[in-house]
């Protein structure tokens, strides 16, 4: 024999020991699925979790860089809230959305009614049979 049998013995007890009921339980599919996404949960948790939080955290305090900030609650928001230049950007936000949204959907059904209406006239028209009127 190529092979001592004390290191057959050897071999077999290191299969069955503690890296082999390691293995048959990450093997099992419900664990090994959840050790594939514990990378992407982590990701989230450092990259997108973090940083919500802390903005929470810098929101409701009385923070400056380099100095320990009290908690202040949300009195940083009824300050903010009563400034009138805030209140002016807001409504500028609002009008401006309001005419965007608008003339983008007034804009693209005029283009698409053009559109439609010089492709009956023609006969070169790139939509297929279905799409002509």
């Amino acid at each position: 024999m190529a092979v001592a049998p004390r290191a057959l013995e050897l071999a077999q007890t290191v299969k069955n020991g503690r890296w082999a009921r390691v293995r048959e339980w990450w093997e099992q599919e419900h664990i090994f699925g959840y050790g594939l996404i514990m990378p992407a949960y982590v990701l989230i948790a450092c990259l997108v979790a973090y940083p919500f939080a802390m903005a929470i955290y810098f929101s409701l305090s009385d923070y400056w860089v380099g100095s320990p900030g009290g908690f202040v609650g949300l009195a940083n928001f009824r300050e903010i809230f009563g400034n009138e230049v805030f209140q002016q950007t807001v409504r500028n936000s609002f009008v401006f959305t309001a005419i965007a949204l608008t003339s983008k959907a007034v804009l693209g059904v005029w283009l698409a009614v053009l559109w439609r209406a010089t492709s009956r006239a023609s006969a070169s028209c790139a939509a297929p049979s279905c799409c002509r009127g």
